[in-house]
């Protein structure tokens, strides 16, 4: 065994030389990364997180030339919104609905004024991430208080299938 003197004295192939099966052997040592594909479901209801206000309507699988996902999708009664919105919030970590445009949708808003993706986030036992999201259609409702006339929200439950 080389002392840290004899060690610096070496050219820098040399001492690579002499770690690589070390190296090579703490590699062999760690766990082999499994892909898990998950199933179209009602995912929020796999979870038991899923309030009586949401109800399931399909889980459908989408398939572009980037990259296939899972949609699980959900309405909400305008009456019930608010709930369901807060629920998600602490639930997913989603981020309050604010109205942009034409209707409603979470954002978060940056220190310097940029609108960002306030998508909830959601890890389950097999390690698949989702992303959770709740709009409105297309409304001119602009107060929150008038949610109740809006007749139903979508909450989506989204994962991505395969490497971006």
């Amino acid at each position: 065994m080389l002392s840290a003197k004899e060690m610096l004295t070496l050219p820098n192939w040399r001492i690579g030389l002499m770690l690589f099966p070390v190296m090579l052997g703490a590699a062999a040592c760690q766990p082999v990364a499994q892909t898990v594909t998950p199933t179209c479901d009602d995912f929020l209801a796999r979870w038991d997180a899923k309030p009586a206000a949401l109800q399931f309507t399909q889980c459908e699988r989408v398939e572009n030339s980037q990259v296939d996902r899972f949609v699980a999708s959900y309405v909400a009664k305008g009456t019930d919104a608010a709930a369901v919105e807060t629920f998600l919030q602490h639930q997913f970590d989603m981020a309050p609905l604010k109205f942009l445009c034409c209707g409603w949708e979470p954002i978060r808003v940056s220190s310097g004024g940029d609108f960002l993706s306030g998508h909830g986030k959601y890890e389950d036992e097999d390690g698949v991430y989702f992303e959770v999201t709740m709009v409105s259609g297309e409304t001119l409702v602009r107060d929150r208080k008038d949610w109740k006339t809006i007749s139903e929200f979508q909450v989506r439950v989204t994962t991505y299938l395969g490497e971006f």
